[in-house]
C-alpha cells in the first residue's frame, strides 16, 4: 500500500524504502546484464508504480533507477542500430553494381546510415534535453568520422576522396553550428 496516499508511512518505513529500491535497482540490473532489457524495464516500472514520488518521495536509490533506465535505453539504440545496419550491408551486398567495388559500396553505405542515425540521436537529444541521446550521438558521429578516414577514404580514387572529405567537413560544422546554438538556446532558456 506504499502507492496509496491514505496510508500514512512513518520514518522507518519510509526508511526501508531505500532498500525496496535498491532491490528493485539490483533486479533491473541483472536482468539487463542477462540481456531481458523488457522484463528490467518492467521491474523499474514497478517500482515507481509501487513507490511513487507522491507518497514515498525519491531519495539517493532513485540515481540508481535513472541510470538504469538510461542503460536500457542505450542498449536499445544499439539493438536498432545492430539491425538497421545488418540490413544496410545485406541490401547493398544484394544491389548490381553501381559503378564501385561492392564491398565499397556496403561500407560507405554504413558511414551514410550511422551518421544520419546520429544526426538523429543529436537531434532527439536537443529536443528532449537529453544529455544521454547527446552524448550517444556524439559518440557515434566521432566513430563515423574514424571509419571515414581510415576506412572508406582509402580505397576511393582522388576526385571522390576530396569531395568526401569537403562533404564530411560540411557535415561536421553544420552539426556543431547546430549543436551549440540549441545549446545557447537552452542556456538562455535557463537564465529567465
Amino acid at each position: 500500500n506504499m502507492n496509496n496516499p491514505e496510508v500514512y508511512l512513518d520514518q522507518n518505513n519510509l526508511n526501508m524504502t531505500m532498500n525496496i529500491r535498491n532491490n528493485f535497482s539490483r533486479l533491473s540490473e541483472s536482468l539487463l546484464n542477462e540481456g531481458k532489457r523488457d522484463s528490467a524495464l518492467t521491474a523499474l516500472d514497478k517500482c515507481l508504480e509501487v513507490m511513487p514520488d507522491k507518497t514515498v518521495p525519491y531519495n539517493i536509490m532513485m540515481i540508481r533507477i535513472i541510470e538504469l533506465y538510461y542503460a536500457a535505453a542505450m542498449a536499445a539504440n544499439l539493438a536498432f542500430l545492430i539491425a538497421l545496419s545488418r540490413d544496410v550491408w545485406d541490401l547493398f551486398g544484394r544491389l548490381p553494381s553501381l559503378g564501385i567495388d561492392r564491398w565499397l559500396a556496403q561500407n560507405l553505405a554504413l558511414s551514410v546510415l550511422w551518421l544520419v542515425y546520429a544526426i538523429a540521436l543529436l537531434a532527439g537529444g536537443m529536443v528532449r534535453r537529453s544529455p544521454g541521446l547527446r552524448w550517444q550521438a556524439l559518440a557515434l558521429l566521432g566513430v563515423v568520422v574514424v571509419k571515414v578516414f581510415f576506412v572508406d577514404l582509402s580505397f576511393l580514387q582522388r576526385f571522390y576522396r576530396i569531395v568526401s572529405f569537403l562533404l564530411l567537413g560540411l557535415v561536421l560544422m553544420l552539426v556543431s553550428f547546430f549543436y551549440q546554438r540549441g545549446i545557447l538556446r537552452h542556456r538562455g532558456e535557463k537564465s529567465l
